[in-house]
């Protein structure tokens, strides 16, 4: 039992989900909101393929079709390794971003990932993106560093 529960830990998990991340810029920080894929599992994942309505528009503003890696995937991902995307938002929507956001049901976004290990045993996954989720500003301007 302690063979097979070992064994099945021993693989790739590709995971994507929204954080928010400080970025500096002009000698300030900005946190913004992003678009991150990461391998949480203990092997390297590689083939890693993306699907969902890449259409989808945030606050009918921001597109996912222009972002590189859902459209033409990642082709190898180690266990801890990310891959990060900026999802800016300008300074235009600030002031109302939040209401825009927890008022818009276009807010949730659902993307399929599929990927292999090196044994070429396939994954797959799926999870829902909720704007709603980060309660922050995104492009807001912070003096921390």
């Amino acid at each position: 039992l302690t063979y097979r529960l070992l064994k099945s830990t021993e693989r790739p998990e590709v995971a994507i989900f929204l954080t928010l991340e400080r970025f500096p810029e002009h000698g300030r920080n900005y946190v913004e909101r992003c678009l991150c894929v990461q391998n949480v599992g203990t092997r390297a994942a590689r083939d890693i393929r993306f699907e969902g309505d890449f259409h989808f528009h945030l606050l009918r503003v921001y597109l996912f079709n222009n972002i590189n890696f859902l459209e033409n995937g990642i082709n190898v991902l180690v266990p801890k390794q990310n891959v990060f995307h900026r999802i800016s938002i300008r300074k235009q929507l600030m002031e109302n971003l939040n209401d825009l956001v927890y008022g818009d049901e276009n807010s949730e976004v659902e993307i399929k990932v599929k990927y292999k290990s090196f044994s070429k045993k396939e994954y797959k996954d799926s999870f829902t993106l909720d704007f709603r989720e980060l309660n922050c500003y995104s492009d807001q301007q912070s003096d921390k560093q």
